[in-house]
Protein backbone atom coordinates (compact mmCIF):
# COMPACT_ATOMS: atom_id res chain seq x y z
CA UNK A 1 0.00 0.00 0.00
CA UNK A 2 1.62 3.21 -1.20
CA UNK A 3 -0.02 5.30 1.53
CA UNK A 4 1.68 3.19 4.22
CA UNK A 5 5.06 3.25 2.53
CA UNK A 6 5.40 6.98 1.92
CA UNK A 7 2.67 8.39 4.11
CA UNK A 8 0.83 9.91 1.15
CA UNK A 9 -2.12 8.32 -0.54
CA UNK A 10 -2.36 7.95 -4.30
CA UNK A 11 -4.85 10.85 -4.37
CA UNK A 12 -2.35 13.08 -2.51
CA UNK A 13 0.55 12.16 -4.76
CA UNK A 14 1.00 14.37 -7.76
CA UNK A 15 1.51 12.20 -10.82
CA UNK A 16 4.48 14.26 -11.98
CA UNK A 17 8.11 13.31 -12.36
CA UNK A 18 9.15 16.34 -10.31
CA UNK A 19 6.88 15.37 -7.36
CA UNK A 20 8.47 11.91 -7.16
CA UNK A 21 12.06 13.04 -7.80
CA UNK A 22 11.80 15.63 -4.99
CA UNK A 23 11.11 12.78 -2.58
CA UNK A 24 13.98 10.53 -3.68
CA UNK A 25 17.11 10.65 -1.50
CA UNK A 26 19.75 12.77 -3.30
CA UNK A 27 22.32 9.94 -3.13
CA UNK A 28 19.85 7.57 -4.80
CA UNK A 29 18.55 9.80 -7.60
CA UNK A 30 20.23 7.71 -10.31
CA UNK A 31 18.48 4.59 -9.01
CA UNK A 32 14.98 6.03 -8.90
CA UNK A 33 12.44 4.25 -11.07
CA UNK A 34 12.05 7.26 -13.33
CA UNK A 35 15.77 7.45 -14.07
CA UNK A 36 16.03 3.69 -14.52
CA UNK A 37 13.16 3.77 -17.00
CA UNK A 38 14.90 6.48 -19.02
CA UNK A 39 18.03 4.33 -19.33
CA UNK A 40 16.28 1.11 -20.33
CA UNK A 41 16.90 -0.18 -23.81
CA UNK A 42 14.08 -1.10 -26.18
CA UNK A 43 14.74 -4.81 -25.66
CA UNK A 44 14.13 -4.62 -21.90
CA UNK A 45 10.65 -5.32 -20.66
CA UNK A 46 11.18 -5.19 -16.89
CA UNK A 47 13.24 -3.50 -14.21
CA UNK A 48 14.03 -3.67 -10.52
CA UNK A 49 15.69 -0.94 -8.50
CA UNK A 50 16.20 0.08 -4.89
CA UNK A 51 16.30 3.60 -3.50
CA UNK A 52 15.24 5.69 -0.52
CA UNK A 53 12.22 7.94 -0.60
CA UNK A 54 11.17 10.54 1.95
CA UNK A 55 8.12 9.61 3.99
CA UNK A 56 5.50 12.33 4.54
CA UNK A 57 6.73 12.70 8.16
CA UNK A 58 10.33 13.26 6.98
CA UNK A 59 12.15 9.94 7.59
CA UNK A 60 13.66 7.87 4.77
CA UNK A 61 12.10 4.63 3.61
CA UNK A 62 14.09 2.04 1.66
CA UNK A 63 11.99 0.74 -1.19
CA UNK A 64 12.29 -1.73 -4.01
CA UNK A 65 10.45 -0.88 -7.22
CA UNK A 66 9.76 -3.64 -9.72
CA UNK A 67 8.05 -2.98 -12.97
CA UNK A 68 6.99 -4.39 -16.29
CA UNK A 69 7.01 -2.09 -19.30
CA UNK A 70 4.17 -2.34 -21.79
CA UNK A 71 5.31 -1.16 -25.22
CA UNK A 72 3.46 -0.42 -28.42
CA UNK A 73 4.30 -2.01 -31.77
CA UNK A 74 7.14 0.52 -32.25
CA UNK A 75 8.77 -0.32 -28.92
CA UNK A 76 7.69 2.91 -27.28
CA UNK A 77 6.70 2.50 -23.62
CA UNK A 78 2.99 3.20 -23.19
CA UNK A 79 2.51 2.01 -19.64
CA UNK A 80 4.43 0.67 -16.65
CA UNK A 81 2.85 -1.88 -14.36
CA UNK A 82 4.69 -2.48 -11.14
CA UNK A 83 4.93 -2.74 -7.41
CA UNK A 84 6.65 -0.88 -4.63
CA UNK A 85 7.84 -2.76 -1.56
CA UNK A 86 9.12 -1.35 1.74
CA UNK A 87 12.50 -3.01 2.32
CA UNK A 88 13.56 -0.82 5.25
CA UNK A 89 13.90 -3.71 7.73
CA UNK A 90 16.26 -5.86 5.62
CA UNK A 91 18.23 -2.76 4.57
CA UNK A 92 18.62 -1.77 8.24
CA UNK A 93 19.96 -5.27 8.99
CA UNK A 94 22.29 -5.02 6.01
CA UNK A 95 23.68 -1.69 7.29
CA UNK A 96 24.09 -3.16 10.80
CA UNK A 97 26.05 -6.08 9.33
CA UNK A 98 28.30 -3.70 7.39
CA UNK A 99 28.90 -1.64 10.55
CA UNK A 100 29.56 -4.77 12.61
CA UNK A 101 32.01 -6.07 10.01
CA UNK A 102 33.81 -2.71 10.04
CA UNK A 103 34.12 -2.91 13.85
CA UNK A 104 35.39 -6.49 13.65
CA UNK A 105 37.93 -5.52 10.97
CA UNK A 106 39.11 -2.64 13.16
CA UNK A 107 39.51 -4.99 16.13
CA UNK A 108 41.30 -7.57 13.97
CA UNK A 109 43.66 -4.85 12.71
CA UNK A 110 44.47 -3.91 16.31
CA UNK A 111 45.15 -7.54 17.22
CA UNK A 112 47.32 -7.93 14.12
CA UNK A 113 49.51 -4.95 15.02
CA UNK A 114 49.87 -5.34 18.79
CA UNK A 115 53.03 -6.87 20.20
CA UNK A 116 51.03 -8.62 22.92
CA UNK A 117 50.56 -12.36 22.66
CA UNK A 118 46.87 -13.15 22.21
CA UNK A 119 45.82 -16.78 21.99
CA UNK A 120 42.21 -17.92 21.77
CA UNK A 121 41.19 -21.50 22.48
CA UNK A 122 37.88 -23.32 22.45
CA UNK A 123 36.43 -25.43 25.27
CA UNK A 124 38.60 -28.38 24.17
CA UNK A 125 41.71 -26.20 24.42
CA UNK A 126 42.19 -26.23 20.66
CA UNK A 127 43.75 -23.06 19.29
CA UNK A 128 41.28 -20.90 17.33
CA UNK A 129 43.37 -17.71 17.04
CA UNK A 130 47.02 -16.76 17.45
CA UNK A 131 48.06 -13.12 17.12
CA UNK A 132 51.24 -12.07 15.31
CA UNK A 133 52.60 -11.05 18.73
CA UNK A 134 52.06 -14.62 19.97
CA UNK A 135 53.72 -15.98 16.84
CA UNK A 136 56.82 -13.89 17.60
CA UNK A 137 56.84 -14.66 21.33
CA UNK A 138 56.42 -18.42 20.94
CA UNK A 139 58.27 -18.88 17.67
CA UNK A 140 55.39 -20.64 15.86
CA UNK A 141 53.21 -19.81 12.86
CA UNK A 142 49.47 -19.41 13.22
CA UNK A 143 48.86 -21.68 10.23
CA UNK A 144 50.77 -24.48 11.98
CA UNK A 145 48.80 -24.40 15.24
CA UNK A 146 45.20 -23.37 14.46
CA UNK A 147 42.94 -26.31 15.29
CA UNK A 148 45.64 -28.02 17.33
CA UNK A 149 45.99 -28.40 21.09
CA UNK A 150 47.42 -25.49 23.07
CA UNK A 151 50.43 -27.71 23.76
CA UNK A 152 51.39 -27.26 20.09
CA UNK A 153 52.43 -23.73 21.07
CA UNK A 154 53.92 -24.27 24.50
CA UNK A 155 53.91 -26.34 27.66
CA UNK A 156 53.11 -24.66 30.95
CA UNK A 157 53.65 -25.17 34.66
CA UNK A 158 51.64 -23.44 37.37
CA UNK A 159 53.77 -21.45 39.79
CA UNK A 160 51.11 -22.02 42.47
CA UNK A 161 49.50 -25.45 41.89
CA UNK A 162 46.11 -24.48 43.36
CA UNK A 163 45.84 -21.65 40.78
CA UNK A 164 45.29 -24.27 38.08
CA UNK A 165 42.04 -25.56 39.60
CA UNK A 166 40.76 -22.02 40.24
CA UNK A 167 41.67 -21.00 36.68
CA UNK A 168 39.89 -23.99 35.14
CA UNK A 169 36.80 -23.33 37.27
CA UNK A 170 36.81 -19.59 36.45
CA UNK A 171 37.32 -20.33 32.76
CA UNK A 172 34.31 -22.66 32.76
CA UNK A 173 32.11 -20.25 34.75
CA UNK A 174 33.11 -16.84 33.39
CA UNK A 175 35.27 -17.45 30.33
CA UNK A 176 38.32 -15.79 31.93
CA UNK A 177 40.96 -16.79 34.42
CA UNK A 178 43.73 -15.24 36.48
CA UNK A 179 46.94 -16.82 37.71
CA UNK A 180 50.63 -17.20 37.02
CA UNK A 181 52.30 -19.97 35.12
CA UNK A 182 55.57 -20.59 33.37
CA UNK A 183 55.43 -21.17 29.62
CA UNK A 184 58.01 -23.39 28.00
CA UNK A 185 58.48 -22.80 24.28
CA UNK A 186 59.15 -25.65 21.88
CA UNK A 187 62.84 -24.72 21.89
CA UNK A 188 62.94 -25.02 25.73
CA UNK A 189 63.04 -21.29 26.45
CA UNK A 190 61.06 -20.48 29.60
CA UNK A 191 58.71 -17.47 29.75
CA UNK A 192 56.99 -16.22 32.90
Amino acid sequence: DLAKIIGSGVTEAEPTEQWWQERVHPDDAANSSLNVLQRLGKEQSSFETEFRIRHADGHWVDICDRGYIVRDEYGTPVRVVGSTQDISAPKRLEREIVESNARLKFQADILATTNDAVIAIDRNQLVTYLSPGAERLYGVRSSDVIGKALSAIHQYEWLNPEDEQHALSDLADRGTWKGENRHIRKDGTQLI
